[in-house]
Formats: structure tokens, C-alpha cells, sequence
């Protein structure tokens, strides 16, 4: 019987199958990637036992390494991200690290155009930074017009597509964590004056999802302030004293 982790460390058909529920799920929870490599492992016939050595970071550590010596020429990439509607859960996905993303490239031009039009709705005319309405997706004027029947089924494509995830309480949408990987680049190097988290030093790229403190006024992740606060049982204080 294989150590699970070993398994893990040369890329093989597990690793092509774990790609796959990442490809059609949009990620795989952190949490149970133990769990769910050891099932794929089963499936394949290749009897595998859990070492005390192999827990969810190292096992996800060698998972990566292994995969994207693989994909790293077709500029795709494995990683780890957060999902920031959920105080404690990350995810393993797979994004594209091709300039501005892979999935614009597949656009029409009418529909490049709308994204353009989401985008800054989304981060520079926005109410809610990184959050699109419903309802103003949907009447956005195109082409001098407003186009619904285009702009609806295009919003559904990128739902679909794992581009976009929507908030039903709020009818609106969010991009997703593979796409907040792949779009960070370009909101850091466009002065869209997204603010910094001090815990994790990624983008606070949903303002929904964050907490500003009223102290200094400096804005943290929900998931950075809940690790912070509970996980590590340390009182949350400011940004000048985190720093």
C-alpha cells in the first residue's frame, strides 16, 4: 500500500482526474482534499494509506508542485484561494496565468465589450466595489441601447463558466476565486485605488465581504478578521498595531 503523499509527489492519472473536478467544480475544497484524492486513488485501483506526515497542507503542497510542472507551459497554474463569502474555507483551483486572463479571450466582441462595461461598473463607477448588480447588468446601455436578451444570457454563460458567481440575496455578482486570481495583476497595475489587506497583503477586491476599522480606517478580508480574531484567539486591533 502507497503513502497517499508519495502518490501526490509524481504527477499521474490521479492527478489528471483531481484536474478534471477541478475544471468542472470551479475548485475543491481545501478541507477535504485528503479525503478526495485518497477516493480518486481507490477508484484508479492504487491502494493508498494516510501517514501522520500527510495533512492538509503538505499533501496540497506536493499536489501543486506536482501538477503544475505539467500545466505551467499551457499558462495554467494550480493554487490555493480564497472564497470570501465563507469566513473559513479555501479552495484548490485552477486559473489561467496568460495576461488578463485566459477566459476574455473567448469572448465575442459584443460580449468583450459588456464585460468592459461590467468591469468598470464593478471598480470604477461602483457602489459596491467588486460587486455587479443584477439590474444594471442587465440595462447596461450597448451600442447606444440597451441589449437585455444579450447581456442576461451572457451573464448566465459566466456563471456557467465559473467567471462570475452570484449573490442571491442581493441579485448581484461577484467575480470568482479563479477569476480574482487571474484579474488581480491587472487591478494592481491600473490605479483602481483597491485597497490592501494588511493580514494577507492580497486586494480587497469585494468590499461586501470586508471590514473596515474605525480606528485607522484601513479595510481586512471577513476571512483574514475571522482567522484572526477566532482561529488564533487574538484580539483584532488595528492596522498600525497588525503591522
Amino acid at each position: 500500500m502507497k503513502s497517499l503523499l508519495h502518490v501526490a509527489e509524481k504527477h499521474g492519472n490521479p492527478h489528471k482526474v483531481l484536474l478534471q473536478l477541478i475544471c468542472q467544480n470551479g475548485g475543491i475544497r481545501l478541507s477535504k482534499i485528503v479525503e478526495v484524492f485518497q477516493a480518486i486513488c481507490d477508484a484508479a485501483l492504487t491502494p493508498t494509506s494516510i501517514p501522520e506526515q500527510c495533512t492538509i497542507k503538505t499533501l496540497s503542497k506536493a499536489l501543486i508542485k506536482s501538477i503544475n510542472a505539467v500545466i505551467e507551459p499551457m499558462e495554467l497554474k494550480v493554487a490555493i484561494a480564497t472564497d470570501y463569502r465563507f469566513p473559513d474555507e479555501q479552495f484548490l483551483t485552477l486559473y489561467s496565468t496568460s495576461s488578463g486572463g485566459k477566459f476574455t479571450k473567448i469572448f465575442t466582441p459584443d460580449e468583450l465589450e459588456l464585460f468592459q462595461k461590467w468591469f468598470n461598473l464593478m471598480f470604477v463607477d461602483a457602489t459596491h466595489r467588486g460587486e455587479l448588480h443584477g439590474v444594471e447588468a442587465i440595462n447596461v446601455q450597448f451600442d447606444g441601447r440597451k441589449r437585455p436578451i444579450l447581456a442576461e444570457a451572457f451573464l448566465k454563460k459566466l456563471v456557467e463558466d465559473n467567471i462570475l458567481v452570484k449573490l442571491q440575496k442581493y441579485n448581484s455578482f461577484i467575480f470568482s476565486s479563479k477569476s480574482v486570481l487571474e484579474l488581480e495583476p491587472r487591478l494592481r497595475a491600473n490605479n483602481y485605488d483597491i485597497p490592501q489587506c494588511p493580514v494577507c497583503s492580497l486586494l480587497i477586491i469585494v468590499q461586501r465581504f470586508s471590514y473596515t476599522c474605525e480606528t485607522c480606517e484601513s479595510s481586512i478580508h471577513n476571512t483574514c478578521l475571522f482567522k484572526y480574531v477566532f482561529v488564533l484567539n487574538l484580539s483584532y486591533i488595528c492596522k498600525v498595531n497588525i503591522l
